[in-house]
């Protein structure tokens, strides 16, 4: 599935981009207190959001004229400065939905397809944001149409339903992830036993190439979609898919060329990772290939990869005192 925010991101880059624009958003809240500090008035006892919420024009032209000369200064800047928060809060909730949907779609279903869909709600949220600071910096500049208070006010509302919303589903699916699963040995042999191992077919596509941008096997010199196409027009009954729930959770590229097998595009869901599910695929992988009279499989790994190296290990392989050649052709 690839219809969700950011999905070209790898689930690494996601995090980062996650931590970066709630560290922004933050800066951005602590900003705007300082310059909201002078807009609290009696006419605007919450200051901007007195503002925002005035709903007519002689509310708003009251807290207008409540404000002296710095004030409207402080209001102006304040309106400019929401144009980047508004960027900023929007990509930190949305980002923070889908880190924490991706893994309840795997496990809740709808739950995480609710956040996908809260996720994509954040930028209608910043929409209505930058229409209600237009219409908002209208009334400050003495526009006479009574309309625009009444477009803030409504443009407000539903921004603050949807980003409480995005709010809250990350903090209560957290919770769901961090608590409410099952003992690890229960989880591990459950979802094995429902791992369903097949081969690859075209509909699998968007799902293997969301799941390797997730393990971050995808790399600039690599194309997914071309790698794939090429392994479809070569033994294409060894590139095997691991299912669950007809989710793509495990994928493996196998392939004999008469001499030696070997392993490429390994990938469990790191939601789904230390279960079991990469052994089990590459037992049948080598089933596969021991059945083509393949007497051993070769595979590489990068050195600084010593998670993926101590899972080979786990499951019986050794190191070769060999050198790895290439060329790129």
């Amino acid at each position: 599935m690839r219809c969700y925010p950011y999905h070209w991101m790898s689930r690494t880059v996601q995090r980062r981009a996650f931590v970066l624009f709630a560290v922004l958003t933050l800066a951005l809240m602590m900003t705007l207190q300082v310059v909201d500090g002078p807009l609290k008035t009696s006419a605007a006892p919450s200051g901007i959001i007195s503002f925002e919420f005035a709903g007519n024009l002689d509310s708003a032209r009251s807290i207008v004229n409540s404000w002296d000369d710095s004030a409207r200064i402080h209001a102006g800047f304040s309106l400019g400065i929401d144009y980047v928060f508004l960027l900023s809060y929007s990509s930190a909730i949305a980002l923070g939905c889908v880190l924490v949907a991706r893994r309840l779609l795997v496990r809740f279903g709808s739950l995480g397809l609710l956040g996908i869909g809260l996720a994509w709600a954040q930028f209608g949220a910043a929409l209505l944001d930058a229409v209600e600071n237009y219409a908002l910096l209208r009334v400050l500049l003495d526009s006479d149409w009574p309309t625009w208070p009444v477009i803030a006010r409504w443009c407000a509302i539903p921004k603050f339903a949807i980003v409480i919303a995005g709010l809250l589903y990350i903090g209560v699916a957290f919770l769901l992830n961090s608590f409410l699963r099952p003992p690890q040995s229960t989880l591990a042999r459950d979802v094995i036993a429902q791992l369903h191992v097949r081969p690859y077919t075209e509909t699998d596509q968007e799902q293997v190439v969301e799941l390797w941008r997730d393990c971050a096997l995808v790399v600039p010199q690599n194309d997914p979609y071309r790698d794939i196409a090429s392994k479809l027009q070569v033994q294409p009954e060894l590139f095997l898919v691991g299912t669950l729930d007809g989710r793509v959770v495990a994928t493996v590229m196998a392939g004999y060329e008469g001499h030696r097998g070997w392993i490429n595009y390994l990938a469990v869901s790191p939601a789904l990772r230390r279960q079991g599910l990469g052994r089990k695929i590459m037992e049948e992988a080598e089933i596969r290939l021991r059945g083509m009279g393949c007497p051993k499989i070769n595979l590489q790994v990068r050195h600084k990869n010593t998670d993926v190296i101590a899972f080979y290990e786990r499951i019986g392989y050794t190191r070769d005192e060999v050198a790895s050649f290439g060329k790129r052709l």
